[in-house]
């Protein structure tokens, strides 16, 4: 993989969470990423929501490769350590 193809991830916006787009958890399996992607293309096929599609694929498409996958969690960190103390989430409940 080039650098050019990984470039738009590690910029992308922190607000674009593939983990919520296809409905997982942060620490699922390859497996269940992929029937996850597969489920939201059945409920939201290109033919008839192609922008929902876009989204589903391109949540896919950074959760699929380690190397991707790795870098969205590490935005995701970041976009965390960022947030004001009141606004963050406790990890345990």
């Amino acid at each position: 993989m080039t650098e050019q193809a990984e470039q738009p991830l590690l910029s992308a916006n922190l607000d674009f969470d593939p983990y919520a787009l296809l409905e997982l958890m942060p620490n699922a399996s390859d497996v269940e990423i992929k029937q996850a992607y597969f489920r939201m293309v059945r409920r939201h096929p290109p033919e008839r929501a192609p922008q929902t599609f876009k989204q589903i694929r391109a949540a896919y498409e950074a959760l699929k490769d380690p190397q991707n996958r790795l870098a969205v969690d590490m935005l995701r960190i970041e976009s965390w350590l960022q947030e004001p103390a009141a606004e963050k989430k406790p990890a345990r409940s």
